[in-house]
């Protein structure tokens, strides 16, 4: 599969069932002694263990082509031409820093869903979970430092850090 997507220009709707329904019907070789359960399990792996594909605007791309297309289509990272002035933050020690200033000004907590507009409004710069090769925030604050600094936490309707 890895061999397959190398190239880069593949983009599938439908999620990981989508795909699967897609790979097979592209009628692929190495897929042939396949059930189609098995190849949607197959493309979950691809998502979830070895991170060869991503979501990227409710599409599964080859997670380098989804990189290479949020970094195109940002210009440095921004979503819209309103935020091309913003610096985008690049690493794990000043996004900590960003988060501490956020969470100052917001003591009840920072909705997941929220967090990257209040970077952005309350700190001037950008979020892009890509730039840490990850497809979620939720990902993301798996990691250290982030990881040990902030506790995420469900409430049943969303993620707070």
């Amino acid at each position: 599969l890895k061999e397959f997507l190398e190239d880069g220009a593949h983009a599938f709707a439908g999620g990981r069932y989508g795909m699967a329904r897609e790979l097979v019907s592209r009628n692929l070789s190495f897929l042939e002694p396949y059930a189609l359960g098995e190849i949607c399990h197959i493309v979950q792996l691809a998502i979830q263990q070895r991170k060869i594909i991503a979501y990227h605007k409710k599409m599964l791309k080859p997670m380098q082509g989804a990189m290479v297309l949020a970094e195109a289509n940002s210009g440095n990272g921004a979503s819209n031409a309103a935020d091309s002035n913003l610096e985008e933050i690049r690493d794990l020690l000043q996004l900590c820093k960003v988060l501490f200033k956020t969470l100052r000004k917001n003591s009840q907590g920072i909705r997941l869903d929220r967090m990257k507009q209040m970077i952005k409004e309350e700190c001037s710069c950008r979020l892009n979970e890509m730039a840490f090769k990850c497809t979620k925030l939720t990902e993301l604050f798996r990691q250290e430092p982030l990881k040990s600094t902030f506790t995420l936490e469900n409430d049943g309707k969303a993620f707070y850090v």
